[in-house]
Protein backbone atom coordinates (compact mmCIF):
# COMPACT_ATOMS: atom_id res chain seq x y z
CA UNK A 1 0.00 0.00 0.00
CA UNK A 2 2.95 2.31 0.54
CA UNK A 3 3.79 2.08 -3.17
CA UNK A 4 0.17 2.59 -4.26
CA UNK A 5 -0.19 5.53 -1.88
CA UNK A 6 2.92 7.14 -3.34
CA UNK A 7 2.24 6.28 -6.99
CA UNK A 8 -1.47 7.23 -6.99
CA UNK A 9 -1.34 9.90 -4.26
CA UNK A 10 -3.88 8.04 -2.12
CA UNK A 11 -4.92 9.00 1.37
CA UNK A 12 -3.99 5.85 3.26
CA UNK A 13 -2.25 6.13 6.60
CA UNK A 14 -2.07 2.60 7.98
CA UNK A 15 1.58 1.64 8.34
CA UNK A 16 2.92 -1.88 8.02
CA UNK A 17 6.10 -3.50 9.24
CA UNK A 18 6.29 -6.17 6.58
CA UNK A 19 6.52 -6.55 2.86
CA UNK A 20 5.31 -9.51 0.87
CA UNK A 21 6.93 -10.37 -2.46
CA UNK A 22 4.80 -12.39 -4.87
CA UNK A 23 7.03 -14.81 -6.72
CA UNK A 24 6.17 -16.20 -10.12
CA UNK A 25 7.78 -19.62 -9.94
CA UNK A 26 7.78 -19.86 -13.74
CA UNK A 27 9.88 -16.70 -14.17
CA UNK A 28 13.47 -17.32 -15.10
CA UNK A 29 15.29 -15.53 -12.31
CA UNK A 30 18.31 -17.10 -10.69
CA UNK A 31 19.71 -15.24 -7.71
CA UNK A 32 20.58 -15.86 -4.10
CA UNK A 33 17.89 -13.82 -2.36
CA UNK A 34 18.97 -14.84 1.19
CA UNK A 35 22.51 -13.65 0.48
CA UNK A 36 21.27 -10.32 -0.84
CA UNK A 37 19.12 -9.87 2.26
CA UNK A 38 21.99 -10.87 4.57
CA UNK A 39 24.11 -8.13 2.99
CA UNK A 40 21.28 -5.74 3.85
CA UNK A 41 21.47 -7.03 7.45
CA UNK A 42 18.26 -9.08 7.38
CA UNK A 43 18.31 -12.22 9.49
CA UNK A 44 16.58 -15.40 8.34
CA UNK A 45 13.89 -16.71 10.68
CA UNK A 46 12.38 -20.14 10.06
CA UNK A 47 9.10 -21.20 11.64
CA UNK A 48 8.33 -24.73 12.80
CA UNK A 49 6.87 -25.65 9.39
CA UNK A 50 10.03 -24.58 7.55
CA UNK A 51 8.73 -21.31 6.11
CA UNK A 52 11.43 -18.66 6.11
CA UNK A 53 11.05 -14.93 6.70
CA UNK A 54 13.76 -12.31 6.83
CA UNK A 55 13.78 -9.89 9.75
CA UNK A 56 15.52 -6.58 10.38
CA UNK A 57 14.45 -4.93 13.62
CA UNK A 58 10.66 -4.96 13.58
CA UNK A 59 10.47 -5.19 9.78
CA UNK A 60 9.99 -8.51 7.98
CA UNK A 61 10.08 -9.78 4.40
CA UNK A 62 8.14 -12.80 3.23
CA UNK A 63 7.74 -14.46 -0.18
CA UNK A 64 4.40 -15.70 -1.56
CA UNK A 65 3.48 -18.01 -4.45
CA UNK A 66 0.22 -19.13 -6.00
CA UNK A 67 -1.26 -22.20 -4.35
CA UNK A 68 -2.23 -24.83 -6.89
CA UNK A 69 -5.41 -26.00 -5.15
CA UNK A 70 -5.71 -28.75 -2.60
CA UNK A 71 -4.38 -28.61 0.95
CA UNK A 72 -1.91 -25.95 1.93
CA UNK A 73 1.72 -27.00 2.02
CA UNK A 74 3.68 -25.06 4.64
CA UNK A 75 5.97 -23.68 1.93
CA UNK A 76 7.07 -24.06 -1.67
CA UNK A 77 10.81 -24.14 -2.35
CA UNK A 78 11.83 -21.71 -5.08
CA UNK A 79 15.21 -23.24 -5.82
CA UNK A 80 16.40 -20.69 -8.39
CA UNK A 81 16.05 -17.95 -5.77
CA UNK A 82 17.02 -20.10 -2.78
CA UNK A 83 13.89 -19.15 -0.87
CA UNK A 84 10.83 -20.83 0.62
CA UNK A 85 7.57 -19.14 -0.28
CA UNK A 86 4.16 -19.31 1.36
CA UNK A 87 1.55 -20.76 -1.03
CA UNK A 88 -1.70 -18.78 -1.05
CA UNK A 89 -4.82 -19.01 -3.21
CA UNK A 90 -5.60 -16.39 -5.85
CA UNK A 91 -1.99 -15.16 -6.08
CA UNK A 92 -1.80 -15.81 -9.83
CA UNK A 93 -4.36 -13.09 -10.53
CA UNK A 94 -1.90 -10.53 -9.20
CA UNK A 95 0.29 -11.15 -12.27
CA UNK A 96 -2.48 -10.35 -14.78
CA UNK A 97 -2.02 -6.61 -15.27
CA UNK A 98 1.13 -5.48 -13.50
CA UNK A 99 2.54 -1.99 -13.61
CA UNK A 100 6.15 -0.94 -13.17
CA UNK A 101 6.91 1.95 -10.86
CA UNK A 102 10.13 3.70 -9.99
CA UNK A 103 10.53 4.22 -6.28
CA UNK A 104 13.64 5.59 -4.59
CA UNK A 105 15.96 4.44 -7.37
CA UNK A 106 14.36 1.02 -7.79
CA UNK A 107 12.13 -0.16 -10.59
CA UNK A 108 9.55 -2.59 -9.19
CA UNK A 109 6.64 -4.47 -10.69
CA UNK A 110 3.41 -4.38 -8.69
CA UNK A 111 -0.10 -5.64 -9.39
CA UNK A 112 -2.39 -3.22 -11.16
CA UNK A 113 -4.76 -1.42 -8.81
CA UNK A 114 -7.82 -3.28 -10.08
CA UNK A 115 -6.16 -6.67 -9.63
CA UNK A 116 -5.02 -5.86 -6.11
CA UNK A 117 -8.50 -4.54 -5.30
CA UNK A 118 -10.17 -7.73 -6.55
CA UNK A 119 -7.66 -9.89 -4.68
CA UNK A 120 -8.27 -7.99 -1.43
CA UNK A 121 -12.06 -8.25 -1.88
CA UNK A 122 -11.68 -12.03 -1.96
CA UNK A 123 -9.11 -12.56 0.79
CA UNK A 124 -10.83 -10.19 3.22
CA UNK A 125 -13.69 -12.64 3.64
CA UNK A 126 -11.27 -15.56 4.15
CA UNK A 127 -9.47 -13.91 7.05
CA UNK A 128 -9.72 -15.54 10.45
CA UNK A 129 -8.65 -12.43 12.35
CA UNK A 130 -11.23 -9.67 12.15
CA UNK A 131 -8.47 -7.02 12.31
CA UNK A 132 -6.85 -8.37 9.12
CA UNK A 133 -10.21 -8.50 7.38
CA UNK A 134 -10.89 -4.87 8.31
CA UNK A 135 -7.41 -3.88 7.13
CA UNK A 136 -8.04 -5.52 3.73
CA UNK A 137 -11.41 -3.78 3.40
CA UNK A 138 -9.87 -0.45 4.46
CA UNK A 139 -7.22 -0.88 1.78
CA UNK A 140 -9.97 -1.56 -0.78
CA UNK A 141 -11.79 1.62 0.28
CA UNK A 142 -8.62 3.66 -0.17
CA UNK A 143 -8.16 2.28 -3.71
CA UNK A 144 -11.69 3.16 -4.89
CA UNK A 145 -10.77 6.66 -6.19
CA UNK A 146 -8.31 5.17 -8.70
CA UNK A 147 -10.28 2.06 -9.72
CA UNK A 148 -11.31 1.81 -13.37
CA UNK A 149 -14.62 -0.08 -13.09
CA UNK A 150 -14.49 -1.35 -16.69
CA UNK A 151 -10.96 -2.66 -16.23
CA UNK A 152 -11.97 -4.30 -12.95
CA UNK A 153 -14.91 -6.03 -14.63
CA UNK A 154 -12.67 -7.19 -17.50
CA UNK A 155 -10.13 -8.68 -15.07
CA UNK A 156 -12.86 -10.36 -13.04
CA UNK A 157 -14.33 -11.86 -16.23
CA UNK A 158 -11.03 -13.67 -16.92
CA UNK A 159 -11.31 -15.58 -13.64
CA UNK A 160 -13.33 -18.69 -12.88
CA UNK A 161 -14.62 -18.03 -9.39
CA UNK A 162 -16.56 -20.54 -7.35
CA UNK A 163 -19.98 -19.63 -5.99
CA UNK A 164 -18.37 -19.07 -2.55
CA UNK A 165 -15.72 -16.75 -3.98
CA UNK A 166 -18.35 -14.74 -5.86
CA UNK A 167 -20.32 -14.45 -2.62
CA UNK A 168 -17.17 -13.28 -0.81
CA UNK A 169 -16.59 -10.58 -3.42
CA UNK A 170 -20.18 -9.37 -3.10
CA UNK A 171 -19.96 -9.34 0.69
CA UNK A 172 -16.77 -7.26 0.53
CA UNK A 173 -18.08 -4.72 -1.99
CA UNK A 174 -21.22 -4.29 0.11
CA UNK A 175 -19.08 -3.76 3.22
CA UNK A 176 -17.09 -0.96 1.56
CA UNK A 177 -20.00 0.56 -0.36
CA UNK A 178 -18.56 -0.05 -3.83
CA UNK A 179 -21.72 -0.37 -5.90
CA UNK A 180 -19.96 -0.13 -9.30
CA UNK A 181 -19.07 -3.82 -9.05
CA UNK A 182 -22.49 -5.18 -8.04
Amino acid sequence: MVVYRSFHRLAYTLRTDDIDFAVEVARNCETDIPEILRKLEYLPLMDLDGLEKFIKGTFSIEFLVHRQGGKDAPYVPVKKMKIRALPLPFMSMLYLDPITVDLQGFSIRIPGVETLFLHKLIVAQRRIKESKKLKDLDQCKSLIPVIDAQKLAAIASTQQFSKNTKAAILKSVEAIGYSAFL
